[in-house]
């Protein structure tokens, strides 16, 4: 999370990118098609995507590409009003758009001898038109073919003297008459001419008129289709970068997980401050806006989906609804038909094709609502027999029974994820569980009896699954680890978890205090001469000193180590200790002695099938004899 100071600094006004970000296959694709119409091979276009992926951003920038080259470009939407669209609305704009830019009286001779039957659309398109009212008029099917003839009869003119672009966006509001006009335009164009159409793949369900409208095009051969899909998350970092320069990585990581690369979800979040929290009211009424179309049943049962997190197993869907199986199915089919919900054939599993639809949903439910959702979740998961072998799972399991704010049931869920996460080399996963546990421990009473384990141990797990990703922050997990064991009774646990302290602070660059944390530890252990735990922390000891370059005493540490390894039967931990005494040789000149050490600590690490000694001795080999 964003500290709440710093993120009132990142509120921005500003919410439309300056300049024009990705799309570069797509745009070439459009140009080539303005090539083609202008060597006289003209094109219908249609552009796809969800909406606010940046259809409208998209078609601006081809038209503004098209004004440079020379082209003339007419733009026109669909407009849905209510449960109405307006017929030919695309048109209507177009017209009156190129009346405001050339006159009236221009516009006459530039449309040519269609304009008259065109005014019947625009009635302020020519001075004089006929008293027969256009509603009349259209009313017809010759009149509508007449109309749709005159249409072609003014592109081609307004295309004889320069190409002609024509734009029409949202089709997907486009009423009968509009499709019936584009299809036969797509069909019959002429010269240098480009049609190029948008529409929004997720509004299109089942029984939408587009559908047959495109897959005839297709089946025609007679259109071209571009799918916009959402940004990537170097295109969001630079489409957030150019609305704020200084933006910080961490708030583009959080809007392009809250986002999915969705460019207007991106620009209303960095807007509003939204990256975390709250979704802001008008993006939610937008997001909701889609929900409201589906019938009250389907709503419910995405009121619970929401609750269930990001993926949705069918069966678990059924099992928290109460409801029977064809029921679930056939609420599920409209909300997979109308682009709300996906479905994965493979894993028969559901998600919100949006994340923020899901947390719109999720976000009108009332808390009471949420906590009996998550618990039944919650329930459902921990019935399901194989749970322990799949660590997603039980992940799951651990952030239900958070939300449902069961505490207790919630820290044994999220030990037992991180043990499965570490089961599957998942160290990373790990970690956030384990942290997950550490902030739950002092909240559950009686902890260490309902999980199992010790504080000791949960921080012995949490600082391994660290290491990788964060050094410093398993240092500081060790450290907390080091006081909760007794020295007195167990000194070479102790010892032991000093030398882990030693290894996380070199890790973590720190090799200085590396060493000194060894040396506490073979403090410790100093009175078991023979064992493989303080072979194992001067073997430790000996590297460090190597990496901060102070040959000598680790020539004398890590002699010391392997002599004890020897005594102790520690085969892997002489291997080790060999390895470092060869390079330190090395560095004080003894080339001979340090080869023949190496060769030694490889011969350990192929016969114990330590791949990564191998891998290490390989390397220090190489470099000295370099």
């Amino acid at each position: 999370m964003i500290d709440t100071e710093v993120d009132n600094a990142w509120v921005v006004t500003r919410v439309a990118s300056p300049i024009f970000v990705g799309r570069r296959d797509q745009l070439e694709l459009v140009r080539e098609a303005l090539d083609r119409a202008v060597s006289g091979r003209p094109t219908f276009v249609v552009i796809a995507g969800d909406a606010g992926v940046g259809k409208t951003r998209f078609v601006d920038e081809v038209a503004r590409r098209a004004d440079a080259g020379g082209w003339r470009t007419l733009v026109g939407g669909c407009v849905q009003m209510g449960d109405d669209t307006l017929p030919y609305a695309p048109i209507v704009e177009a017209l009156r758009r190129l009346a405001t830019v050339v006159g009236t009286t221009d516009l006459e001779k530039l449309i040519g001898p269609g304009s008259s039957e065109l005014s019947r659309l625009v009635p302020d398109l020519v001075r004089s038109s006929s008293a027969v009212s256009a509603e009349a008029e259209i009313a017809t099917v010759s009149s509508q073919g007449r109309l749709i003839e005159a249409l072609l009869a003014v592109l081609r003119h307004l295309a004889v003297d320069r190409p002609l672009l024509f734009i029409v966006e949202d089709i997907h509001w486009a009423d009968p008459s509009t499709l019936a006009l584009l299809g036969y335009l797509g069909r019959n164009l002429g010269g240098a001419m480009v049609l190029v159409a948008t529409y929004r793949s997720d509004e299109l369900h089942r029984r939408h008129p587009l559908l047959p409208f495109v897959a005839e095009l297709e089946r025609r051969g007679s259109v071209e289709r571009i799918e916009l899909l959402p940004f990537d998350r170097p295109e969001i970092a630079e489409l957030v970068r150019a609305i704020r320069v200084d933006t910080p990585q961490g708030l583009i990581d959080q809007l392009s997980e809250r986002s999915d690369g969705n460019a207007f979800y991106i620009e209303e979040l960095l807007a509003t401050n939204t990256a975390t929290g709250t979704l802001p009211a008008t993006l939610r009424e937008v997001l909701l806006a889609r929900v409201a179309t589906l019938t009250e049943p389907t709503q419910d049962l995405l009121r619970v989906a929401s609750a269930a997190g990001s993926h949705i197993a069918i069966s678990l869907l059924g099992t928290v609804s109460g409801l029977d199986e064809p029921e679930v199915h056939a609420r599920l089919r409209e909300a997979v038909e109308r682009h709300i919900l996906t479905l994965d054939a493979t894993t028969d599993e559901l998600a919100f094709r949006h994340a923020l639809m899901r947390e719109a949903i999720y976000e009108g439910l009332l808390p009471w609502e949420r906590t009996r959702l998550h618990a039944a979740f919650a329930v459902a998961l921990d019935a399901v027999p194989t749970i322990e072998a799949d660590a997603a799972r039980v992940a799951e399991l651990a952030y239900h029974w958070h939300a449902a704010h069961d505490l207790p049931r919630a820290l044994v869920a999220a030990v037992r994820a991180g043990a499965a996460f570490d089961r599957v080399s998942a160290p990373d996963e790990a970690h956030r569980q384990y942290e997950r546990s550490l902030d739950l421990w002092d909240r559950v009473p009686d902890a260490a009896h309902i999980v199992g384990l010790e504080r000791i141990e949960l921080l012995e797990r949490a600082a391994a699954a660290a290491l990788n990703a964060d050094p410093g922050r398993a240092a500081s997990l060790i450290r907390s680890a080091i006081p909760l064991a007794d020295a007195a009774a167990d000194p070479v646990r102790v010892g032991e978890l000093w030398e882990r302290l030693a290894t996380y602070l070199w890790a973590s660059g720190d090799g200085r205090a590396g060493v000194d944390a060894c040396r506490t530890a073979a403090a410790l252990v100093a009175g078991n001469a023979r064992s493989a735990s303080r072979a194992r922390i001067l073997a430790t000891q000996g590297r460090l000193l190597m990496s901060i370059a102070r040959f000598d005493e680790g020539r004398v540490v890590l002699e010391e180590a392997v002599a004890a390894a020897a005594g102790a039967g520690a085969d892997a931990v002489e291997g080790y200790a060999l390895n470092s005494l060869g390079v330190v040789l090395g560095y004080l000149g003894d080339f001979e002695s340090g080869r023949q050490k190496l060769a030694a600590s490889r011969e350990i690490a192929l016969r114990l099938g330590d791949a990564a000694e191998v891998g290490r001795a390989d390397s220090n080999i190489i470099d000295l004899l370099i």
